[in-house]
């Protein structure tokens, strides 16, 4: 019957379809609003713990800057202006994990001129040199203006030795910022090691000046030192240690570089000067340290002992100043007196480098047990420890060990904090061994370490091709990076080996036919388009590439490609430096 007021009272409300009707309406609407509803509450709270970790980023609490921003990259970890706090924020506590925060904001949004540099410089100061060049050199023009940019690019122009440009650098930045002391100081000193008489002059004058300056005397003192050592200028080296060893300020370093001078132009008063020093040193364990580690640098071991014994008993509670003594007696060959004294000791936190000790002197003194013992034991003390393994395989590697030091090394790179100076020996050493796999490992480090290198990445990818690392999805790199570099011969060669490995070796032929032939004739090049004619079914063409070929160097697997494609490889030649 049809529905009226009168009915309502007669009939429970739930017995209608209209109530139900509008509640299937609300419940529609709520489902289609909700997800809206939620996103726009994230994007409020996201901006929200953003917003409060600037503002503790710029009232200085830095600790409560990175709490803030990291709950925010929890919630959303691509977020670009959360990211960019939390790294700085982390590079104002001079936190080393600064770089990896830089990294992963260039991985979000790339291109980022602030971040790049950013990222040059904590490269830089994680003794990654040559990334921190690779990432100055792709900042666009207008990353390439300010004083920083200037400033890192006159240190990797003086690492190389390039003085000339170091000083170019320099004069900019302090352009830029003429009341910046350090670039002054910099300038000066870079402008000392060019060959322009008029600059040397200019930077003498400006050395004057900051020597007269309580705040930068010692700076400038230091330069000048650095400079008459450099000029062999006997006199004024002797001089200028003198002025800096006494002046208010110097510290003991300054008081070691006058010794090293004394002691390298034979001078009377260096054992005078080193008996004062070891003097002055007994009442800071860290300054007996150096004044021992000078000793075992400068042919001085044998004279050691005899100090040893005049030194307080708590200057041996520093493990560095046990580690240096026994350096000493290992220099002097004492195997015997060395083992005895280790056996009785404890290092603290160094206990890895005493089971080294240990294991040496074993070693020299024929125990063959005791040998292997003391390795296991400096194994199991240095655990994962990335400074220790660093200090151990270095400390290794200085007595010849070098299988143990790579061991080490490979170790090193399983935590993820490998330096550069590492992953640069690997891919020597797997190199010279032809072992392909370790190569590999070795270009994924060097990539990992300095993303942004064309080169380093291109290696990575074409190991990872070769050794069928499909875990890497190469072939994917391969396309990416040959659409960022596709001018770049040997990036193409190695995404047409991607190409060549998934049957398209018609379309690897293409890709490389877009180079004019003297790039195609370049062996590294030739190698590969070799084989992708080959594989194309143009062998005549083939011939051609595989004699330029036959004069670059290659690993076992490409001696197989090529040899399958009719080559007769030369035996490898010396590792690559750059790609391939």
């Amino acid at each position: 019957m049809p529905w009226t007021v009168g009915t309502f009272h007669k009939q429970r409300w739930y017995h209608s379809p209209w109530p139900w009707i509008g509640a299937a309406i609300l419940a529609s609407i709520a489902f289609l609003v909700l997800p809206h509803a939620q996103t726009i509450y994230r994007g409020w709270m996201e901006n929200r713990r953003i917003g409060r970790a600037a503002e503790k980023f710029a009232a200085g609490d830095y600790k409560e800057a990175i709490i803030a921003a990291r709950t925010a990259l929890q919630r959303n970890p691509h977020s670009f202006e959360a990211t960019r706090i939390f790294a700085r924020s982390l590079e104002a506590l001079g936190s080393p994990e600064a770089l990896a925060a830089r990294q992963h904001l260039d991985s979000i949004g790339g291109g980022d001129a602030e971040n790049t540099l950013a990222i040059a410089a904590a490269m830089w100061k994680a003794g990654n040199f040559a990334g921190a060049a690779r990432n100055l050199a792709d900042l666009p023009p207008e990353g390439r203006t300010g004083a920083k940019f200037h400033e890192l690019s006159g240190r990797v122009a003086s690492r190389e030795n390039n003085a000339t440009a170091a000083a170019a650098h320099w004069e900019k930045a302090l352009a830029l910022v003429p009341t910046n002391t350090e670039y002054a100081l910099e300038l000066s000193a870079a402008q000392l090691k060019t060959s322009d008489d008029a600059a040397r002059a200019t930077a003498l004058d400006r050395l004057a000046k900051l020597r007269a300056n309580p705040e930068t005397s010692l700076a400038a003192l230091r330069i000048l030192v650095a400079d008459a050592t450099a000029r062999r200028e006997t006199l004024d080296a002797l001089a200028l240690t003198a002025e800096l060893a006494n002046a208010p300020g110097s510290k003991f370093t300054d008081k070691l570089l006058r010794l090293t001078v004394l002691h390298r132009y034979r001078s009377n008063e260096a054992n005078a000067y080193l008996g004062q020093l070891q003097k002055e040193s007994v009442g800071e364990p860290r300054n007996v340290f150096l004044v021992l580690t000078w000793m075992n640098e400068n042919g001085l071991a044998l004279a050691i002992p005899e100090w040893r014994d005049s030194l307080p008993v708590e200057a041996f509670d520093l493990p560095q100043i046990r580690a240096a003594l026994a350096d000493a007696e290992a220099r002097a060959s004492n195997w015997t007196r060395l083992k005895e004294t280790l056996e009785n000791e404890n290092w603290k936190e160094l206990e890895f480098l005493r089971h080294a000790y240990l294991c040496r002197t074993a070693e020299r003194l024929g125990d063959e047990l005791s040998t292997s013992a003391s390795w296991t034991n400096a194994l199991a003390a240095v655990g994962g420890q990335p400074f220790a393994l660093e200090v151990l395989a270095r400390t290794v590697l200085g007595w010849g060990w070098t299988q143990k030091a790579e061991d080490l090394m490979w170790r090193l790179t399983e935590t993820g904090k490998a330096p550069r100076w590492v992953a640069d020996h690997l891919w020597k050493a797997a190199f010279a061994s032809q072992n392909t796999n370790q190569l590999y490992l070795a270009a994924r480090t060097i990539a990992s370490l300095d993303p942004r290198s064309v080169p380093a990445r291109n290696n990575y990818i074409a190991l990872a091709l070769l050794t069928g690392h499909d875990a890497d999805s190469p072939h994917k790199l391969a396309a990416t990076l040959f659409q960022q570099a596709p001018t770049d011969p040997v990036v193409a060669s190695t995404y047409g080996f991607s190409l060549f490995q998934q049957g398209r070796a018609a379309e690897a032929v293409t890709v490389m036919k877009t180079f004019p032939k003297e790039k195609l004739r370049e062996p590294s090049v030739a190698l590969y388009y070799a084989i992708f004619l080959t594989g194309a079914g143009r062998l005549a063409e083939a011939q051609e590439y595989l004699q330029y070929a036959a004069g670059s160097s290659m690993l076992p697997e490409e001696r197989a490609l090529f040899a399958q494609a009719g080559g007769t490889p030369n035996a490898a030649k010396s590792p690559p430096t750059s790609a391939r």
